[in-house]
């Protein structure tokens, strides 16, 4: 994955992107510019590679950033602290039962962040 504006300045946050979709991030050099010189750059990189020899290599430099941690490792630890509970009976007909179940279904898993 290739990580480019001001957010990709940051080595805190490449790790963070890596770690959170398990996958390499790249970043070019002056990701801050990329939208600006993004242009100049592709026709750099035009003129170099119009300029080579048949068979030579053109390099465009950028970082790698490997994800330390796993999408498994991350959910330990930000989902380890039990917040709440809740518990119900449900009473009534069976389709109400299926509805009440297929409805509890749908909302397990889901996180609510302040304010939704």
């Amino acid at each position: 994955m290739r990580f480019c504006g001001g957010g990709a300045l940051s080595d805190v946050t490449s790790q963070i992107l890596a770690d959170i979709t398990g996958r390499t991030v790249q970043v070019v050099d002056s990701p801050q510019n990329v939208g600006a010189v993004g242009a100049a750059a592709v026709a750099a990189a035009k003129t170099a590679f119009a300029q080579a020899a048949e068979g030579e290599t053109v390099r465009i430099p950028l970082t790698i950033t490997q994800p330390k941690e796993t999408k498994e490792s991350l959910e330990a630890k930000l989902f380890r602290d039990l917040l709440g509970e809740g518990t119900t009976k449900v009473s009534g007909s069976a389709n109400r039962k299926h509805n009440v179940k297929l409805s509890a279904s749908v909302c397990d898993g889901i996180v609510l962040l302040p304010g939704e």
